[in-house]
């Protein structure tokens, strides 16, 4: 399997070796939020942490919102407007995640979310 985390980090370990970056100056690790990314074991922040302990892991809130809101609006008993309110609510608790959540939506061409 390609996209185990041992074969992911061998590729981002070759591209740092490759540009002479030293472990050290790596301080974080963006991904989504997928067992092969940040499995404690067999991901590939487990095999980033080897060699640099002190790395952290910065996954994804939105692919986490995303997640949600796709099982939510699937269960039969929750109605859409349901869904939003609550995903509002989340953001909207944390200064810092509603400041991810705009910066996203700034990205996009439309400027809207």
């Amino acid at each position: 399997h390609a996209a185990v985390g041992e074969n992911i980090f061998k590729l981002i370990a070759a591209e740092l070796e490759k540009f002479e970056i030293p472990w050290d100056h790596c301080i974080a690790f963006g991904t989504d939020n997928a067992a092969n990314m940040v499995g404690k074991h067999k991901g590939v922040i487990a095999f980033l942490r080897k060699e640099r302990q002190a790395i952290h892991l910065s996954g994804c809130c939105l692919h986490l919102v995303h997640i949600a809101a796709k099982k939510g609006a699937s269960c039969p008993s929750a109605s859409i407007d349901e869904v939003l309110i609550d995903i509002f609510y989340y953001f909207e608790k944390s200064a810092k995640l509603s400041s991810v959540a705009l910066r996203s939506c700034a990205g996009r061409s439309s400027g809207r979310c």
